[in-house]
């Protein structure tokens, strides 16, 4: 009945109330107060029966969320429920926790509109799993994937990355995708696919926030029938810089239209920066392969598995312009060991690609020699966006070789 999958972000703001007299199950609602997903989440756990649910929720608004745990599965509980029901705002959903694996008492209770049943004794990452979906399902964003992309400093290739990917997901996988980024007149998004900005930060963010859908629309510029642009950028260089809070509601709106969201973070001030790598479904590093790089690499992720938890599954990482410095670039057993993470993705020194794609507006992979960094690109372009399709032939697990020695002489430092 609950799934295995947990969800690995920050959860939105909410309460939940948990009435339950098995020790176990209140201890693992109390560890919850300190899981970093639940920062926002404000949990009050009670040694207590749905009797003082009801009683609790005749005087009091109920939370977004009531846990009951029980040992009585009988009529008497079933109509106890009804009641509890009858005393808490619309929109509250519940959980049962109880004794026995009865199929037709799920059926019953999720005909009552119970959200799910699960059976004593419950491990902690199941019940994650189901409080995440039912307080995204509030704000319509479930089956959204939020990626972040962040580079390791500047020169990277971040943009040129998050680009890259955006063009995959929307191009290559068939996903309806939006790609944007908090760097105001910073950004340099517009000029990588040829548009103007329609508008200044600040305009889209509260279009994005509290504007009608005609508003939005005005918002955005369509790169392909899949791949969205969010065009703002139009502003004072030193001007409006955008908070955590105003820019997480615009993604919680955009999100809701957009099944992939991939947002470039160059630039992007520290708050913004924080709050949507707390709440990426997956953050891509990228870097290359020198040592000033390499170093602020390691500690980006080191700080993101402080941040996240020690599980880096949803973390990946990027060596850009691999190959740049040829004999004298650091061999990849010795990066791995410095950042105790093996790359996700190798991308071979193609200045004359990158440059041809800046010089005219469009994606570097449409370029002549761009079918590289799509075959490099893409097993980590079909993990981001959760793609079930058959994995790619190329899964970019190894550093590309051969194209490299004949890009390195006279080539420009570009992208």
């Amino acid at each position: 009945m609950a799934q295995n999958n947990s969800i690995d972000i920050l959860f939105p703001g909410a309460r939940i109330d948990l009435f339950a007299f098995s020790e176990e199950t209140k201890a693992i609602f109390e560890g919850f107060k300190d899981d970093w997903r639940f920062a926002r989440v404000t949990i009050d756990a009670q040694k207590a029966s749905i009797d003082q649910a009801i009683e609790k929720y005749k005087e009091y608004s109920s939370p977004d969320l009531v846990i009951i745990g029980t040992d009585d599965i009988s009529e008497n509980f079933i109509n106890k429920l009804g009641e509890l029901a009858g005393h808490c705002v619309e929109g509250t959903e519940a959980i049962i926790i109880g004794p026995e694996n009865d199929v037709k008492l799920y059926r019953r209770l999720v005909g009552m509109g119970v959200r799910d049943y699960l059976v004593r004794p419950v491990q902690a990452e199941d019940i994650v799993q189901i409080i995440g979906a039912s307080l995204f399902e509030k704000i319509g964003i479930t089956e959204s994937r939020l990626v972040a992309v962040v580079g390791a400093k500047g020169g990277v290739g971040a943009t040129s990355m998050a680009q890259s990917l955006a063009w995959l997901s929307a191009e290559q996988l068939g996903q309806k995708t939006l790609i944007l980024d908090a760097a105001g007149g910073w950004s340099t998004l517009n000029v990588a696919f040829g548009v103007e900005p329609t508008s200044e930060l600040k305009e889209c963010l509260r279009n994005a926030t509290e504007g009608s859908e005609e508003d939005l629309a005005r918002m955005y510029v369509s790169i392909t029938d899949n791949l969205t642009l969010f065009a703002c950028g139009g502003d004072d260089l030193f001007g409006y810089a955008a908070n955590g809070d105003t820019y997480e509601k615009a993604l919680d709106r955009l999100m809701k239209t957009y099944p992939v969201v991939i947002v470039d973070l160059s630039y992007a001030p520290i708050a913004v920066r924080q709050r949507v790598t707390e709440r990426a479904h997956e953050i891509v590093v990228v870097t290359t392969p020198e040592l000033p790089s390499l170093r602020l690499a390691r500690s980006v992720l080191n700080d993101i598995k402080v941040r996240r938890g020690k599980n880096d599954g949803a973390v990946d990482l990027i060596l850009n312009k691999h190959g740049r410095l040829g004999k004298r670039e650091i061999n990849e057993k010795d990066m791995v060991t410095a950042l105790e993470h093996k790359p996700q993705a190798y991308v071979p020194y193609l200045a004359d690609v990158f440059h041809t794609a800046d010089t005219v507006g469009e994606v570097a992979l449409k370029q002549k020699g761009g079918d590289t960094i799509v075959n490099n690109l893409m097993g980590l372009a079909k993990k981001i966006t959760g793609h079930k399709g058959v994995p790619a032939k190329t899964q970019a697990v190894t550093a590309p070789t051969g194209l490299l020695d004949r890009l390195m002489a006279g080539l420009k430092k570009r992208d």
